[in-house]
């Protein structure tokens, strides 16, 4: 069964969610921050992957309220 890319993230989203460079969030990805699932050659992350990476290093990055609030309700959505 494929999984579905609803409700994940690209790196490019996370990035513009952080008014970062893509390649701090790939930084992150290769220390093990923040985990990522493959699809063909793109990496996407999870909501509450993405919530969790958060939690443990809150200081990592400014994150845009608009994009933090977009993140919650996605995984709210996804446990429902």
């Amino acid at each position: 069964m494929e999984k579905e890319l609803v409700n994940y993230y690209s790196l490019k989203e996370i990035a513009e969610g952080f008014s970062i460079g893509r390649s701090s969030v790939t930084y992150w990805l290769k220390q093990g921050k923040l985990k990522a699932q493959n699809f063909g050659n793109a990496k996407m992350v999870r909501p509450k992957d993405l919530l969790k990476f958060l939690e443990e290093f809150p200081k990592l990055g400014k994150i845009k309220l608009e994009f933090l609030q977009k993140v919650k309700a996605d995984a709210e959505n996804i446990s429902l």
